[in-house]
């Protein structure tokens, strides 16, 4: 499954992002991105996948950043 796909089903961003109805669509596809980014140049650089705990403190830090992501992404629109 795609890091976008496995972001945009988790409950705690939905909540965070306050996204009943999937309107914020641009804010789910940048954070998306950048997991998957980061999911490539991880693997790449250390030959493995996140384990479930590297990959709720990704959530973690991304869920603690979702206010200033969005700004600045709806600043660029």
């Amino acid at each position: 499954m795609s890091p976008m796909i496995v972001v945009a089903r988790d409950e705690k961003f939905r909540s965070g992002l306050n996204d009943k109805n999937g309107d914020d669509l641009a804010l789910g596809l940048a954070i998306g991105n950048i997991h998957t980014v980061f999911f490539i140049g991880f693997r790449q650089r250390n030959g493995r996948i996140l384990n479930s705990q590297e990959m709720d403190e990704l959530f973690r830090i991304t869920f603690n950043k979702i206010p200033q992501l969005k700004e600045a992404i709806f600043q660029c629109g």
